[in-house]
């Protein structure tokens, strides 16, 4: 289905591969996609995200002794249940705190707040990276057997308007973009799971057909477009259009 630009300012298409793939480097992808996947991890750590770190210490003796000292401490089933419940009610109220802190070291929503400026460089940036992404997303789930480049768009073509900051963007909803795009975060989550499922598919298909089935192509390339609706709304600030719960 073509959706009208006016109602959808970003977009978002991958060509398909409608020719016999490569089966030796999609065989090997895991391995083939290791160097520019670490460039692209590196370049992903340039992205305004709060990061806490947290050690686990998962050595076997740490594991029985925290095994122990918990059956051995009198907690009762009943008790135990009930923590978990507090602990369920209380999540909510983390995970909004947690959000909307995280959200106030996001630059763009600093800058649009208190400046309501959106700067072309940053903006640029941006955008170049997500397009560099995601051409190395697409040749990691076997969209493609060609080697995603650092500069060139290839097989992924993706549209995302300058926003004039001062008449299209307000200045005070980007501190609660966030906590409005919780239900999109609940849904993609479940639509990992299928993609990965689908992009086993797509590996086994290409071993033995050589092609890329459409049908997960245009599913796996749905998730994306719905994705990147979702960051260019909650995350680097490009619209203030509310994302479609669409693959489309």
């Amino acid at each position: 289905m073509n959706t009208d630009e006016t109602d959808n300012p970003i977009t978002l298409s991958i060509d398909y591969p409608d020719h016999p793939v490569n089966r030796l480097t999609s065989f090997f992808r895991a391995i083939t996609f290791i160097p520019i996947g670490f460039i692209a991890l590196i370049m992903m750590h340039t992205l305004p995200i709060l990061e806490i770190g947290t050690q686990y210490n998962t050595d076997e003796q740490e594991l029985h002794y925290f095994f122990t000292s918990f059956s051995t401490a009198g907690i009762e089933i009943g008790d135990l249940i009930i923590l978990t419940a507090i602990a369920a009610l209380l999540l909510p109220l983390a995970m909004f705190v947690f959000g909307f802190i995280s959200n106030l070291f996001n630059p763009m929503v600093l800058m649009l707040v208190f400046r309501r400026k959106y700067p072309k460089w940053w903006f640029d940036y941006y955008a170049a990276l997500i397009k560099f992404i995601t051409r190395v997303g697409s040749y990691f789930m076997l969209l493609t057997d060609v080697y995603p480049s650092t500069d060139e768009d290839q097989n992924v073509h993706i549209e995302i308007p300058y926003p004039d900051a001062e008449r299209e963007l307000s200045q005070g909803l980007p501190l609660i973009k966030w906590f409005l795009a919780i239900p999109h975060y609940i849904v993609l989550g479940f639509l990992t799971i299928a993609v990965c499922i689908c992009v086993v598919f797509i590996w086994f298909a290409i071993l033995f057909t050589g092609r890329v089935p459409r049908s997960l192509f245009n599913f796996i390339v749905g998730f994306f477009r719905w994705s990147l609706r979702v960051a260019a709304y909650a995350y680097f600030q490009f619209t203030d259009k509310y994302p479609e719960f669409s693959l489309n």
